[in-house]
């Protein structure tokens, strides 16, 4: 999903209802589907949206190198640039 999220290009509506249905129906931290949700909220131009999701992350779930590219991209949009230059490093 989070490829998918990457590389759909043009209306992106049906891949944030997959991706919300998704992580609404696993364990709110489930890391995975809270940064496929997270992408999609971002790419649907809902920033702040995004952020709520990634700040219920735990910190190792968001440290991990799977995914740690995307929770920069999440805090550099959310004004966060100082921080999201850690998780691109």
């Amino acid at each position: 999903m989070l490829a998918g999220a990457l590389v759909r290009q043009g209306d992106t509506s049906e891949l944030l209802k997959i991706a919300e249905r998704t992580y609404f129906s696993t364990d709110p931290s489930d890391a995975q589907a809270a940064t496929a949700y997270a992408i999609a909220l971002l790419q649907s131009n809902r920033s702040e949206d995004a952020m709520r999701v990634i700040d219920k992350m735990s910190m190792s779930d968001r440290r991990d190198p799977a995914r740690a590219v995307y929770v920069g991209a999440v805090l550099a949009a959310n004004g966060r640039k100082d921080e999201a230059l850690e998780y691109f490093n």
